[in-house]
């Protein structure tokens, strides 16, 4: 006599963690460039002995792009991070499933482990997807925002997943300003912290790399980002007195540069009084010549 199959035993109203699956080619998952401090995840070879000892426990969460929306999504990628992937080295054609390139929700360190095994391996490796179609940005936003709420994540990390949810909301007209942006999530983070993630997404990418790879607390970072506009001035003022073109390119440049001089500095506890006295030394003498 056969046995029944144990899932219809039973009728449900509504089933949790249902969606479509694909098992997909380690290598043809487009993962774009990540906001991180350090060059190489501290964490990476012991989840990857993991995967190799017990296999993979959670699913990746796979969005699939349109051609228009992946290339959009890997310019913010860039523009965030202040890196310089090319469409050529991610987005392979031939990685096109049905019309759309998968591509990575969250879960990168995994993905670089799975890439090391198959090297190491020298085999064709597959791996088992829960596959989202995302039709517009919104969609994006929703999915990765409910990825990243089932982990607990660092100041610095919960930083950064507001901080592109912010950015890439703006970019396709979401929300026209910090406060909007304020508005849509006030149920669930504080104004505090909402504020402090738009002062801190002023910074330039390097700047930002500094308190993600904690050379400073971040803190320090949210105060540089809310000091921008002097800081903005300063560097305006010193142009003119120098000569310079005070073009937005020139402007841009030496903006960032100044930013990096004062995250350095605030670091560096010249001061002898920590990063929090040294960043209203710094701050005071910006003050005073701008």
């Amino acid at each position: 006599m056969m046995e029944k199959d144990p899932e219809k035993q039973f009728e449900f109203d509504r089933v949790f963690g249902e969606c479509p699956r694909m098992t997909i080619p380690v290598d043809w998952i487009v993962a774009f460039p990540q906001v991180r401090g350090d060059e190489e995840n501290p964490m990476l070879a012991e989840i990857t002995a993991s995967i190799d000892e017990v296999d993979l426990i959670n699913d990746p969460n796979v969005a699939l792009f349109s051609p228009e929306m992946a290339q959009d999504q890997l310019d913010f990628a860039n523009e965030l991070c202040g890196t310089n992937v090319q469409s050529d080295e991610i987005l392979i054609p031939k990685h096109i499933i049905g019309g759309r390139y998968p591509c990575l929700i969250a879960g990168h360190t995994r993905q670089q482990g799975m890439h090391d095994l198959q090297e190491r391996d020298q085999n064709r490796c597959g791996v088992s997807c829960k596959i989202h179609k995302i039709d517009d940005p919104w969609d994006f936003i929703k999915l990765q925002w409910a990825e990243n709420k089932h982990s607990k994540p660092s100041i610095e990390q919960r930083a950064s997943n507001l901080m592109n949810t912010y950015l890439y909301g703006k970019r396709h007209d979401l929300w026209d300003t910090a406060a909007g942006f304020r508005e849509q999530w006030a149920g669930e983070y504080s104004s505090d912290i909402v504020n402090d993630v738009v002062n801190f997404a002023n910074l330039p990418p390097q700047a930002r790399d500094y308190v993600f790879a904690r050379v400073i607390p971040y803190q320090a970072g949210v105060a540089l980002g809310r000091d921008s506009k002097t800081i903005l001035e300063y560097v305006f003022f010193n142009l003119e007195r120098s000569g310079d073109k005070t073009t937005a390119e020139n402007i841009h440049e030496a903006y960032a540069k100044e930013v990096d001089k004062m995250a350095l500095y605030i670091a560096s506890g010249q001061a002898g009084g920590g990063c929090k006295t040294n960043f209203k030394i710094y701050q005071r003498t910006h003050s005073r010549m701008a």
